[in-house]
């Protein structure tokens, strides 16, 4: 995986935004912020912040994930969530700053 997390993060953004599978996973990229970009996913149903998605449901959840970016550190907020109208689930465990057990 090339990039820094905020770049591959807008990469998913953007290839959701043509696809529109429902589904983002934008777990482990040690993003300081949500990108504002993620508002416009107004047909999202699921997300993942904390653990990715190939993790999140498997024995295995607690390793490190392979990415090497590490988690996310959400302590600017969920804002931009706010406009994800149609989003059913939110994975944030192992976040920093979504929750106040962390």
């Amino acid at each position: 995986m090339a990039g820094d997390g905020l770049t591959i993060a807008r990469e998913r953004i953007a290839r959701e935004k043509i696809e529109k599978t429902g589904e983002l996973d934008l777990g482990w990229l040690g993003l300081a912020d949500l990108p504002e970009e993620i508002s416009q996913l107004t047909h999202l149903e699921r997300l993942w912040l904390g653990l990715p998605k190939e993790f999140a449901d498997g024995p295995w959840a607690f390793n490190v994930h392979k990415s090497g970016f590490g988690v996310n550190n959400l302590a600017s907020g969920l804002a931009p969530l706010g406009a994800l109208r149609k989003l059913q689930s939110l994975e944030c465990s192992r976040t920093k700053g979504a929750a106040k057990n962390n």
